[in-house]
């Protein structure tokens, strides 16, 4: 305290600035006073300004105020030495008391306007570096997508499903743009984005691994049924293309694979598009409850805006 006041102690765990007694209790009562320990500055060199003109009779007599009211609060006493100071030559013990009331009043009010004026300030400053380096910020691009889906209303009030194959993950938007869930997801054993000519129509087995992959585009999806009457999301039925709840086939580990870290073996299906049993039920099919709505495959070997179109 003494190194924060800029003052020394005595023996008698006195203060003398300028020979004013002031206490270890008279301080922290002044600093419960101006709300925090943080305005000791302040109320010294509030001392400084004030104090000017002060003697050592006036120091007298200010201690033998403090002498005659041993009787009253802590609190009291350093009211009646800090008011005989502010008041500098004034004789009166109560009436220096109430000037020196006023004046920490005024001095409250000071670091209120202190305080305001530095919180303005650092919202000014944060909201400028925002708006002076956002078009720094890297935007995945799935948000880069949702954000001009949502702009130019391409979804037509619909909900709408985004899908970044280059990290295995897919995004379920509501008819607003607000990102409802997310969640792993399984693709085509390959990658590509465009299907070659005469895939549809083929049985499984007669497609080659190389031909296995989920191609990307922009389509309007619809709930139906598959055909061991599971509920999927028909995303182009023309080329048996879905998105469906897991499958477990023999030998693949699909549910460990979702639950990779990596979306590097995430690679593993026909083409359609396998994501969690929950996630599918609740989170994907409860946003589509009209059955309906838009789903976006992200290119993974063109550039995103170049291949939807999007003028930036």
């Amino acid at each position: 305290m003494a190194l924060i006041l800029n003052c020394s102690y005595h023996e008698e765990n006195t203060c003398i600035y300028p020979d004013l007694p002031i206490n270890r209790d008279d301080v922290r009562h002044l600093a419960d006073i101006c709300f925090g320990s943080t305005c000791i500055r302040s109320l010294c060199s509030f001392w400084k300004r004030k104090c000017v003109g002060y003697t050592s009779d006036t120091a007298t007599a200010a201690a033998t105020a403090a002498a005659t009211t041993t009787a009253t609060t802590a609190a009291s006493t350093s009211a009646a030495a800090a008011g005989t100071c502010a008041d500098a030559c004034t004789s009166s013990t109560g009436a220096g008391s109430q000037r020196w009331s006023s004046r920490l009043i005024g001095t409250q009010k000071y670091m209120f306007r202190v305080y305001f004026c530095t919180l303005n300030l650092a919202l000014w400053l944060v909201t400028f570096l925002n708006a002076a380096f956002a078009s720094e910020i890297p935007v995945s691009d799935a948000s880069f997508v949702a954000m001009w889906v949502t702009k130019v209303g391409d979804n037509k009030k619909y909900p709408f499903i985004i899908l970044d194959k280059k990290n295995a993950h897919l995004f379920v938007y509501s008819p607003e743009g607000k990102l409802i869930g997310d969640a792993p997801t399984l693709l085509g054993m390959s990658t590509g984005d465009i299907l070659p000519d005469g895939i549809a129509g083929k049985p499984l087995s007669k497609i080659p691994e190389k031909d296995r992959i989920t191609q990307a585009g922009r389509f309007f999806a619809r709930k139906g049924y598959d055909s061991h009457d599971k509920v999927v999301l028909w995303v182009d039925f023309a080329t048996q293309l879905a998105i469906h709840e897991v499958i477990n086939v023999p030998g693949q580990h699909r549910l460990e694979r979702l639950d990779s870290p990596t979306a590097k073996d995430n690679r593993v299906s026909w083409g359609c598009i396998n994501v969690p049993v929950v996630f599918f039920q609740s989170t994907l099919m409860g946003t589509f409850s009209s059955g309906k709505g838009y789903v976006y495959i992200l290119p993974e070997n063109f550039p995103v805006a170049e291949f939807f179109g999007i003028k930036e």
